[in-house]
């Protein structure tokens, strides 16, 4: 009986241990609003594939459209997002510039159980005409939330599709760091 206890807390004791470092690599944040940092890419993280061209890495053209479609990218999204734990649901707000040259925004969020995103619905927070921003917020299901977005790009004439990961282990409380961030004021060029 001795020997079948110490095998049950030794189990215990392992389970628990890999639990604890676990939760040690995601940084536990309260019921506040913090300003978090987020990595964007023109390919899909998951796949590799540029989805809007349909390109995959094999492809001759991809790293030069890949190139230029980062750069896109972040000129569109701001460098911080807006995680807001105060509510029943975890809220992002997202920054998005050159306003004035994309149109009919799509916001997805991928699944927390597997690689799929869905569409959801987002409202417009904020709008600054002058700046040419607007902050797209949606409910998210976990702190460091992958995103993609969709967006028409005039200049382009066509829709572009990009992506974004949120990162809460240097959070910041306050909404400082997003609410100052500056954005481009450029006009997209074509990736064609």
């Amino acid at each position: 009986m001795k020997k079948l206890l110490s095998a049950v807390f030794a189990v215990a004791l392992v389970f628990t241990s890999l639990a604890v470092g676990v939760d040690a690599k995601a940084k536990d944040l309260g019921k506040k609003t913090y300003s978090i940092k987020n990595s964007v890419q023109y390919e899909n993280p998951i796949t590799k594939e540029i989805e809007d061209l349909k390109l995959k890495p094999k492809d001759k053209q991809y790293k030069s459209k890949k190139a230029i479609g980062d750069g896109m990218s972040r000129s569109i999204v701001g460098k911080y997002a807006l995680l807001d734990n105060t509510g029943k649901k975890k809220m992002l707000t997202i920054k998005i510039g050159m306003t004035d040259s994309t149109k009919d925004y799509k916001v997805f969020v991928k699944n927390a159980k597997d690689d799929k995103y869905k569409e959801v619905k987002f409202t417009v927070a904020k709008e600054d005409k002058k700046k040419k921003t607007k902050d797209l917020k949606f409910e998210v299901p976990v702190n460091d939330a992958y995103v993609k977005i969709s967006t028409y790009v005039n200049p382009m004439g066509r829709n572009i599709t990009f992506f974004g990961q949120m990162t809460s282990k240097d959070a910041k409380e306050g909404s400082k760091d997003f609410d100052g961030q500056k954005m481009t004021t450029k006009s997209a060029k074509s990736v064609e």
